[in-house]
């Protein structure tokens, strides 16, 4: 295949991941499961994120659990386990197996939610700050806490783990080390229960102040958070789930026009991989 039409193919899966994935959802599994092995997982990994989850799930099937897991650990955590949660709970634990320990431990936490509630879209990784700490020990602990993603708000709770209050990263970065905790936080924002539906928080009042809002469990214990930007995700990802199969005549131009050219790249693998491995993995 000539090396234009793979870079054509492979520009169509990094900027229109989403038609891909409804191109190849229109073809036989295992070529695509062939195509998902051999493409670098920086260009597929996306397009199975687009995928809907019991499709993708089935995929994953056909890879090794390696490979599965090479794709899900590039993910959101709430992506990911709405994909696992498809899954079969043997292929599931081979996956668990490859992914690290803070990833499994945090879909598994997501997995005991229903694919439509709160918990199930949360982010697992808040920083809880005991109120009795000054700004200089809670700096410490953001420093042994060894964070994977940056963290806008920090929860400060009782020695009960009560909610009492906010603090910005900001405000914690510009304090004095010897400030107490509770005298920068800020009152307790509206929160959601995990057991709750999506589409029963779609309007909580709570969205008009912060584009994030603190998730309860069943004994009102601080779990997590729920961005908007993840309840619009969920929320879309559950109407597709449910939506028609059928594509949209734009879908199916594409696929007339890329379809060849993204199932011609499962005979080009190495020719991908050699071209593009700087690129890729």
């Amino acid at each position: 295949m000539p090396s234009n039409n793979i870079s054509l193919a492979l520009a169509f899966l990094e900027t229109q991941p989403e038609e891909a994935a409804s191109v190849l959802e229109m073809h036989d599994m295992n070529e695509v499961a062939e195509f998902f092995t051999d493409v670098p997982f920086t260009y597929a990994g996306p397009v199975l994120e687009k995928m809907l989850p019991r499709y993708a799930a089935k995929l994953c099937y056909r890879l090794s659990p390696a490979t599965s897991a090479a794709f899900l650990s590039q993910m959101k955590i709430s992506l990911a386990t709405s994909i696992l949660r498809h899954a079969k709970a043997d292929i599931r634990k081979s996956i668990f197996d490859q992914l690290p320990e803070k990833t499994t431990v945090a879909c598994k936490l997501l997995l005991t939610y229903a694919e439509d509630m709160v918990g199930a879209w949360m982010e697992t990784q808040i920083v809880l700050l005991p109120v009795d700490l000054t700004v200089g020990e809670a700096k410490q602990r953001l420093l042994e806490e060894a964070l994977d993603n940056i963290i806008d708000t920090l929860y400060v709770v009782d020695r009960e783990k009560n909610y009492l209050g906010n603090i910005s990263a900001y405000q914690l970065l510009m304090a004095k080390a010897d400030t107490s905790v509770s005298s920068l936080m800020c009152e307790v924002s509206p929160a959601l229960h995990g057991r709750s539906s999506l589409l029963s928080v779609k309007k909580h009042e709570g969205w008009d102040g912060s584009d994030a809002l603190p998730v309860f469990d069943r004994n009102n214990h601080l779990i997590g958070t729920l961005r908007h930007l993840d309840l619009r995700k969920g929320l879309n990802q559950l109407s597709k789930t449910i939506r028609s199969k059928h594509s949209s005549g734009a879908i199916s131009e594409i696929g007339n026009a890329y379809g060849k050219s993204l199932l011609a790249l499962l005979n080009s693998a190495s020719e991908i991989a050699h071209t593009k491995k700087v690129r890729g993995r």
